[in-house]
């Protein structure tokens, strides 16, 4: 009859002892051992290589490449059939230009999306 008593009152004595909180998260760290190199970190996020106004330029570049071709393959085969005007020659230049121009931004931008996937 005695044992249920002493667990009892060991029981109710515990429950009144002074619970001590860690003051900050560093002595928290210490006081569970997880400080360190040991501790798990999450991976840091991921950082994609375009901003977005740099895919749309991207993108934009591309398409306006395409048009550029067709319209300097339309100059070509006046050219081929010997149709092909002074007018003709320089607005291909221009055309030409411009599509170098494009290429260029297309080459930067395709080179930094690779270098920051390797």
């Amino acid at each position: 009859m005695k044992l249920p008593v002493i667990i009892s009152v060991l029981a109710i004595t515990a429950g009144l002892l002074p619970v001590s909180l860690p003051a900050s998260p560093a002595e928290a760290q210490v006081l569970t051992g997880r400080s360190g190199p040991s501790a798990r970190r999450a991976p840091p996020p991921r950082q994609y290589a375009l901003s977005v106004d740099e895919e749309y330029d991207l993108t934009d570049a591309r398409e306006q490449i395409a048009v550029l071709d067709s319209q300097i393959a339309e100059l070509q085969a006046q050219q081929a059939a010997g149709t092909l005007t002074d007018e003709g020659r320089e607005q291909w230049r221009a055309l030409y230009d411009q599509r170098q121009t494009y290429q260029s931004t297309v080459d930067v931008l395709t080179a930094k999306r690779n270098a920051a996937s390797n």
